[in-house]
């Protein structure tokens, strides 16, 4: 019973309004690391699981594991495992039993990249419906391979060329045999900007989560502070906001790749990284804590996939790299600390 006589109107001082948790803090968010391989036993060997011991150490809980198919030239319309670069399924079978062990769920994010280094979003294939049929064996492979191990997501492109609309019919397609052959979550990762953009893609509502390769420019200097950073990503969030809930308000996204090399400059051009730069190992750490500080509420963000953690086949391996000291990996490096921090609330 209230007191009487007293001014309180019925307030009660013990109520308080709290923030909600950060993303950061829910059990449902991806705190993801890509981990690419470009040698056929990568995946299985000792220096790979010594890599894969440490990431585990930084709280990461979902891994993106990327191997790769190859085809000739952008013009090339026939797509197959490369004998010296492509991990092999052994090799892929060894590193996803690694990371069951520890209980980290995966995304397979299978790519394809060219022997004369076009980048995929601008392949121009001479045939499209032969290229896309072998694109569909590619994709199918690791489809049945993800529902065999009972992988947690499966993404059906990395930035790929889309087409026009009659094109982006074979990606439809694409999608509907994929659930014919693999029952998880399906998402594809689409760049930026474009070409390629998220906002060209046609087919978001046949996937279950969007995903964006999101290396957003989020600097305008050459040595940029902490806040000049948040104030580029904040920028950047009103652009994805606005689409979002324009276009697919109910459908979650994920960052797909995130990332930038450890070169001064780097956040005006994330998407770069040219040898022969200025090594700035604390431009990347201030750039992965804006990050977390710009997306803290953002409750449609679901996850996010940092671009990359290295390992014996990538050029910044921690252990004798020649880029390591400008590359992406953060292993070793004061981002590393930020992760740790970040994915561990």
């Amino acid at each position: 019973m209230p007191p009487t006589g007293g001014s309180n109107s019925g307030h009660n001082p013990l109520i308080s309004f709290a923030m909600p948790a950060p993303i950061f803090q829910q059990d449902t968010f991806m705190k993801g690391m890509t981990y690419a391989g470009f040698d056929t036993g990568v995946f299985a060997s000792p220096g790979s699981d010594e890599a894969i011991l440490r990431l585990l150490s930084t709280h990461t809980n979902w891994v993106a594991i990327a191997p790769g198919w190859y085809q000739a030239s952008a013009t090339a319309a026939h797509i197959a495992p490369d004998p010296h670069k492509t991990p092999s399924d052994a090799s892929l079978l060894h590193l996803i039993g690694l990371l069951k062990q520890h209980g980290v769920r995966i995304l397979l994010k299978p790519f394809v990249d060219s022997h004369d280094h076009s980048w995929r979003a601008r392949f121009r294939p001479a045939d499209w419906h032969q290229w896309f049929e072998s694109y569909l064996n590619f994709m199918l492979h690791y489809a049945a391979l993800a529902q065999t191990h009972q992988l947690d997501m499966l993404c059906v492109g990395v930035e790929n060329v889309l087409g026009n609309e009659h094109q982006q019919r074979y990606w439809q397609n694409l999608i509907q045999a994929v659930r014919q052959v693999y029952q998880g979550p399906l998402t594809y990762a689409a760049n930026f900007e474009a070409p390629g953009s998220y906002r060209q893609v046609s087919f978001w509502q046949q996937l279950d989560y969007i995903g964006i390769d999101a290396y957003f420019s989020v600097s305008k200097q050459k040595k940029p502070s902490l806040r000049h950073i948040l104030k580029c990503w904040k920028r950047q969030i009103k652009k994805i906001e606005r689409w979002h809930r324009k276009h697919h308000p109910t459908k979650p996204i994920l960052f797909t790749e995130l990332g930038v090399s450890s070169y001064q400059g780097a956040a005006q051009l994330p998407w770069k990284h040219p040898p022969g730069e200025v090594v700035d190992l604390h431009e990347q750490a201030r750039y992965y804590e804006a990050f977390f500080e710009a997306f803290m509420y953002k409750p449609w963000l679901r996850g996010v996939f940092w671009w990359w953690w290295d390992n014996p086949s990538t050029s910044d391996y921690v252990h004798g790299g020649k880029d390591y000291p400008y590359y992406y990996t953060p292993q070793g490096k004061p981002a590393e600390q930020v992760l740790r921090q970040y994915y561990a609330s």
